[in-house]
């Protein structure tokens, strides 16, 4: 997707949407977001990953809300049979809301795993993870920035539950990990 824009209008369909309702499912292939792509305003996670991979090279992913088990902005779905991949090197994911649980992106089951080599995640809010929130996942930091973020049970930037995470190789790049790791902002 490249100058395009999908936009859920903030349609509330209903009990069940906050977890069946997003505005991309991936159970084979790849999506690609390139520059120009806005993916917004929908009642339920943005993109969910089941069996594929998301490419964020540019674009955004913004003012997402979801009440469910689902990340607000990117779910990498638990699923043992297939692999679950972000790699994001560009663009932004801003602005969403997850009201009752888990993170902006979440990286949840073995199979699942987010690189992160460029662009911001920023001003997201949730109950854990307001930026990244990885169970028993894998989270490879290695660029871009996670700032701003707010959670109020815990994990402001980033909450790992039986996660691994890679720290990035530029000692530059600690600065925005210690304080996105540690701080919980309320």
């Amino acid at each position: 997707i490249q100058n395009a824009t999908i936009d859920g209008m903030e349609i509330d369909l209903g009990l069940w949407s906050f977890d069946y309702a997003p505005l991309f499912l991936i159970n084979g292939g790849t999506l690609q977001l390139q520059e120009g792509a806005v993916l917004r305003n929908n009642r339920s996670t943005a993109v969910v990953v089941v069996n594929g991979k998301l490419e964020m090279n540019g674009g955004e992913i913004c003012n997402n809300i979801t009440g469910g088990n689902y990340g607000s902005a990117v779910q990498l779905q638990n699923n043992l049979q297939n692999t679950q991949e972000f790699v994001m090197t560009g663009g932004s994911i801003h602005d969403n809301q997850q009201t009752a649980y888990y993170g902006t992106v979440r990286v949840s089951g073995e199979k699942a795993t987010f690189t992160m080599q460029g662009g911001s995640i920023s001003g997201n809010t949730a109950q854990y993870g307001g930026g990244v929130e990885v169970s028993n996942g894998i989270a490879n930091l290695k660029g871009g920035t996670i700032s701003g973020n707010t959670a109020t049970a815990g994990g402001g930037g980033v909450y790992m539950y039986k996660g691994v995470t890679t720290p990035p190789s530029d000692p530059l790049a600690w600065e925005f990990l210690i304080t996105s790791f540690v701080r919980h902002i309320t």
